[in-house]
């Protein structure tokens, strides 16, 4: 019998992972089968026994222990046990498919240590505690006590999110559908060799984002082995002054707007969250230890590159990480070591010559620079009055 792969789906009650799962399962292509869970839980609403979950007795389960008969099991909440049965692996692997499953965080966990090649672990973070409380409410298949101590118990399962392999924020269903479908068919695709989701992290004030930010980061994420492109606003950059320096949240809401539509380009503002003045290799070293289970690469121009050797510990940012450098017209020369590092990839992109700085004199001179920035970005900016003065 040939094993296929396991594709686990973790969150807490009211993420939303079992409507990502259902829209998986329907993608034919996927060639996925749903491991159905053992649950001595009570039956809500329409369930049905062997299809949405095997019911059993709390005798019946604890028996089915004894036998090991689970590839995992945990005591979820009290007298409430889930579990893997082992007869579901083999259901699936003999009708030829991959196993997904819709499970509980430390069950995920422990199928991740148990089958570590074959396993795509994923994490479906809801955007907040409130709106995860909100959701659960909306069921109406929970009393009020069990409510509670399903919101107590997210606390702690969110801190267990930097175990899994990818972190699926569920802000908004459509999007976080498409962007389970890619991460799915991207793993299935691989072989079993041990592979880290590729980040290339591109920093900037983005004071505003326009397109030419968008057509970078886009040909950075298409035309390399980058899997997704994150957009870090920075706060505060140590070479620049703030004067003209847009309050945080207003970029970071902008830039929200931009990538909106692109499910392989991210916001990030892990840098707010830092001591400053903060630097590059900060940052690196933060998110390392945040998210294990990426692979983190900048993306700079090469106008950056040819002044990278007076960034802060660039050494220990390049024995580390790779670059990947998109054309810029700027003078002086790159440093001679750099020009065929191993690590440093200069990828034939656009030279754009769109600056932000031309759009807030633009906008000040009474310019029209509508064309230069995704049409909801400007929306946001003309409605605020933003350099305007």
């Amino acid at each position: 019998m040939k094993k296929g792969k396991l594709l686990v789906f973790s969150a807490p009650s009211g993420s939303g992972k079992t409507t990502i799962v259902q829209h998986l399962l329907q993608q034919e292509e996927l060639h996925l089968a749903f491991s159905v869970s053992a649950t001595t839980r009570d039956i809500r609403g329409k369930e049905v026994n062997g299809k949405d979950y095997h019911f059993l007795t709390l005798n019946d389960f604890k028996n089915q222990i004894q036998k090991d008969a689970f590839v995992e099991w945990e005591e979820v909440y009290k007298n409430n046990f889930y579990g893997t049965l082992k007869t579901e692996l083999e259901r699936i692997w003999k009708q030829g498919k991959h196993v997904i499953f819709d499970i509980d965080v430390m069950g995920g966990m422990a199928i991740k240590k148990k089958f570590p090649e074959q396993t795509l672990a994923i994490f479906v973070q809801p955007p907040s505690i409130k709106e995860m409380e909100r959701r659960l409410r909306n069921r109406k298949t929970d009393s009020e006590d069990k409510i509670k101590e399903r919101v107590a118990k997210a606390v702690t399962e969110l801190a267990l999110a930097k175990n899994f392999d990818y972190i699926l924020i569920n802000d908004d269903l459509e999007k976080a559908k498409k962007e389970a479908f890619l991460i799915t068919k991207k793993f299935l695709n691989t072989t079993n060799e041990k592979k880290k989701m590729k980040i290339g992290l591109y920093f900037g004030s983005f004071n505003p984002i326009h397109i030419g930010h968008l057509i970078i980061a886009n040909h950075m994420v298409e035309h390399s082995n980058l899997d997704q492109v994150w957009f870090v606003v920075t706060p505060h950059n140590p070479f620049k002054e703030k004067k003209s320096l847009l309050a945080d949240n207003h970029r970071l809401a902008m830039v929200n707007i931009a990538v909106e539509d692109y499910t392989k380009l991210k916001s990030s503002d892990v840098e707010f969250k830092l001591k400053q003045p903060n630097y590059t290799i900060d940052t690196l070293i933060h998110l390392v230890e945040k998210f294990p289970a990426y692979d983190f690469s900048l993306i700079l121009g090469e106008d950056n590159l040819k002044s990278f050797h007076k960034w802060k510990n660039h050494e220990e940012i390049l024995a580390n990480h790779h670059l990947y450098v998109y054309p810029r017209i700027a003078e002086g020369k790159t440093v001679k070591r750099f020009e065929k590092h191993p690590k440093i990839h200069k990828i034939k992109a656009p030279i754009v010559q769109i600056s932000s700085t031309m759009i807030r004199k633009g906008v000040k001179a009474k310019k029209n620079v509508q064309p230069l920035m995704q049409k909801d970005v400007w929306k946001y900016l003309d409605e605020m009055n933003f350099y305007k003065k």
